[in-house]
């Protein structure tokens, strides 16, 4: 199983953000060896093959008993598993640790008995792409008494593998033990590699066992003492995530920028495509949409260059949730639309859950509320078939959300308690804040402001504690429409002047004019209401000057945005701007004009393919995000426009 980032969304959060790197190790199996292929002869001659799903390489070398044999096997590009038969064609070992397409698959053994022994190379997984590896034999002589520290070192990592892979916190707490003896072993032998590798497992074990603080401890020393490859991009990555899910929001932009230098480097495209698709997450998830979507865009590139439609379908996926955000609909739902049949071939029906409920949301906010109330009953359906609460609690939340907007009050509660009962039982605390704030907002337009005010509260709480500005500001508003309502002006200033401080706070971030107008114009529903509280207080105390307050607040939101458009408009900023990405910004622009004109003269055929339409469109939309992106990157470079900002 390859380590992946899991998508994540703005309304709805799948599961756990890290899933495990699986180890494989087999001993003394009766299986036996029946193919008549001509094996290589292994020799101290550095070999390098390509080998793809379905292939098997073999090679032959003469053991006596009691011989110590090491073979080097390096991955590029291709994830493998290295097999040992005796004379008799019994498997004696099967190894693959870690799962990795780029790195060192080392292979140590001590020969019980004199014969003819085959090696056979074969890709993990049936349906790889090719992918090229080295073999070399390093080492062939007498045992000597200090080389089964290779082999217990290998046989306390596997047996380590067993106790972590039967999925039981006893088995998770039984395996630390192996993998501590496995790394005595592999220090002992001088294997910092092996060690490296039974340190990220032991991370990945911490971690699970709820020890955040330790995982970062331990993936941190394995980062430090893995060589510079595909296991140490691995492992930094790793720190990455842990900094994210910690809210480090710095640290984790650091290693995960390491981590795609170290997987670039080897040329490791599928690394580096999962890599960008988890900065993507971070800088959504701080609010800096524009530096998502160029990671995703990235990550989609690489994808479709590697082959790999998982990636593909993440990368879709995460494209339309920046979209979605964005109010642009049609881009989004096409984006969304064009994952899930990747998801339904890689039976994947966690990923599928999320993408359908980011349609469902996505048609929700244009106010199709058939069509997404259609696929919001679609996901809690799978989701009861699976057991996934966690899903299911979120999407009731959604259903309930979608009743309110049209106003059937009592079948909205009866969906949101639904949801927050399995929200609680799942420990899924956003899916708390956004239900209480939605239970808040019912039993305001029930006029019960003392019930909305503690469902708000909560809310505000989880949201805060969770770090997550945009659903404070959302929350904030609120509680200060509701104060208002309840003749508290003081309280309802004091929650809406945060909200429009986090608000100011997030937009900051933006050097996307189209991303700052669009949390602009969100931003201007909390300062009307600002307004509307100080013309409160001007009816009640009219000396005290605050009609001048409202009217400053009242002009400031309606020339904010405005002024910087003016700003950016008054000035050539692609003066001073490497003639490159000017250049890049005209072929783009040309680009979609001649896509588009291609279009429209394809629609005016009389039996034309919709399949035909549908790829049209879907490259006129992703050079629609290309070119947002140049324009980003230009006004980030441009020296005028930096000087009027």
């Amino acid at each position: 199983m390859k380590t992946k980032f899991l998508i994540v969304i703005i309304l709805l959060t799948m599961g756990a953000l890290l899933p495990m790197e699986t180890t494989s190790f087999a001993f003394s199996s009766a299986t036996l060896f029946t193919n008549n292929e001509n094996p290589t002869v292994l020799s101290h001659n550095l070999v390098e093959r390509q080998i793809g799903g379905g292939q098997s390489h073999q090679y032959s070398i003469e053991l006596l008993a009691d011989q110590f044999i090491y073979i080097d096997v390096q991955q590029l590009g291709v994830d493998i598993t290295v097999s040992l038969f005796d004379s008799e064609g019994k498997l004696l070992i099967e190894t693959n640790a870690p799962d990795l397409s780029y790195g060192a698959e080392p292979f140590y053994w001590v020969a019980e008995k004199t014969g003819n022994h085959k090696i056979v190379i074969k890709p993990a997984e049936t349906g790889t792409k090719p992918g090229k590896y080295t073999i070399k034999l390093v080492e062939l002589r007498t045992v000597k008494d200090d080389d089964f520290h290779f082999l217990d070192g290998q046989q306390k990592l596997a047996q380590a593998e067993k106790l972590r892979n039967q999925g039981t916190k006893q088995g998770l707490l039984d395996s630390i033990g192996f993998y501590n003896r496995a790394i005595e072993h592999w220090q002992i032998a001088g294997q910092k590699e092996r060690e490296g590798v039974c340190l990220n497992l032991k991370a990945f074990v911490t971690y699970y066992l709820g020890d955040t603080t330790t995982a970062i401890k331990y993936f941190t020393e394995a980062a430090a003492i893995r060589p510079r490859g595909g296991g140490k991009a691995q492992s930094v990555n790793n720190l990455a995530i842990m900094y994210r899910l910690t809210g480090e929001t710095t640290k984790a932009l650091e290693y995960f920028t390491e981590a795609l230098q170290l997987s670039h480097e080897i040329g490791d495209k599928q690394a580096e495509a999962n890599i960008l698709n988890g900065m993507g997450n971070l800088y959504d998830g701080f609010g800096n949409k524009q530096e998502a979507l160029s990671c995703y865009n990235q990550a989609l590139k690489l994808s479709r260059e590697t082959g790999s439609r998982t990636d593909e379908a993440t990368s879709l996926h995460n494209i339309g949730s920046i979209f979605s955000a964005l109010g642009e609909a049609d881009k989004a739902i096409s984006f969304f639309t064009e994952a899930l049949p990747i998801w339904d071939e890689a039976n994947d029906f966690y990923n599928k859950l999320a993408t359908l409920n980011q349609i469902g949301n996505t048609y929700m906010v244009i106010r199709e509320f058939d069509k997404a109330l259609d696929f919001y009953f679609k996901v809690v359906e799978i989701a009861s078939e699976k057991g996934q609460n966690k899903d299911k609690g979120i999407t009731l939340s959604q259903i309930g959300y979608v009743f309110l907007l049209e106003d059937k009050k009592e079948k909205s509660l009866e969906y949101l308690h639904q949801s927050l009962e399995l929200c609680i039982k799942s420990k899924y605390k956003f899916g708390e804040s956004i239900t209480f704030n939605r239970l808040g907002m019912v039993y305001s337009l029930l006029n019960d402001d003392s019930k909305a005010l503690e469902y708000y509260d909560k809310a505000y709480e989880i949201a805060k504690l969770m770090g997550d500005k945009k659903l404070e500001c959302d929350i904030l508003f609120r509680l200060s429409a509701t104060y208002q309502k309840a003749g508290n002006l003081d309280l309802a200033i004091t929650q809406i002047k945060k909200a429009i401080d986090l608000s100011e706070d997030l937009r900051s971030n933006f050097s996307s004019q189209q991303l700052k107008t669009f949390y602009f114009a969100t931003a201007n529903n909390y300062y009307q209401l600002y307004v509307d509280l100080l013309m409160n207080l001007h009816e009640k105390e009219p000396t005290k000057g605050y009609d001048a307050q409202a009217l400053y607040v009242h002009e400031l939101s309606r020339a904010r945005t405005l002024l910087e458009v003016i700003k950016e408009g008054s000035v050539d900023i692609r003066e001073g701007v490497d003639y490159n990405l000017v250049d890049q910004e005209r072929k783009l622009n040309t680009s979609i004009i001649n896509k588009t004109e291609n279009l429209f003269r394809f629609l005016k055929k009389a039996n034309y393919s919709e399949e035909e339409r549908a790829k049209l469109e879907r490259e006129i939309h992703q050079l629609d995000a290309e070119l947002e992106q140049v324009q980003a990157k230009i006004r980030e470079n441009s020296p005028r426009y930096s000087a009027i900002k």
